[in-house]
């Protein structure tokens, strides 16, 4: 059994948020963990005009048959970083979905729908406000099981090649810090 596809079906996801808030680059992530393990995905980035502070979002299909189009109007699973991104998406999450949104800065969000994350004040008592994308990608796989924790660290490296061995571990503390968070609340 695949355990991206667990009842060999399509898995629509939607992140959204500023630009400048590691959206597209956990889209990016999220895709190459599937790649060896789903025969059909579809990464779809888009960016807001201003890019830095402009709605961006990252759209995610994985499927095992073809994919008639890369763009939804209703996603199975969505992250929502930013107050935009939650007011143009909340009506697009499908029944049974699962919406994770940062609790801090999703003010037309309450809760009912969705799962609150307080990402951004996690993420800077970490020490770096930029791994609070991490944080919610694990808050989204401890709620709804998408990929194995254990191939978040290969990717990782792979997608941060490069950088500082502090970097890796810093985004790996903020996937396991989700995966916790979320936990404590369901």
């Amino acid at each position: 059994m695949n355990p991206f596809l667990p009842n060999s079906k399509t898995e629509r996801i939607l992140i959204a948020g500023s630009g400048g808030q590691g959206i597209v680059l956990i889209g990016r992530l999220f895709a190459g963990i599937a790649l060896p393990h789903i025969p059909h995905i579809t990464f779809f980035p888009a960016y807001g005009a201003e890019v830095r502070g402009g709605l961006s979002n990252c759209q995610l299909v994985f499927s095992d048959h073809d994919i008639a189009s890369p763009v939804n109007t209703v996603f199975d699973a969505m992250i929502l970083m930013n107050d935009a991104g939650a007011v143009r998406y909340r009506e697009a999450l499908c029944p049974g979905g699962t919406m994770l949104f940062e609790s801090s800065l999703c003010a037309s969000l309450d809760g009912r729908r969705g799962i609150g994350i307080d990402a951004t004040r996690m993420a800077d008592d970490m020490g770096d406000r930029r791994a609070a994308n991490f944080i919610m990608l694990g808050a989204l796989t401890a709620v709804r099981p998408l990929f194995p924790p254990d191939r978040l660290e290969t990717e990782v490296a792979t997608l941060f090649a490069g950088k500082p061995e502090s970097v890796h571990q810093r985004n790996i503390a903020a996937f396991e810090a989700g995966r916790v968070a979320v936990k404590a609340q369901t």
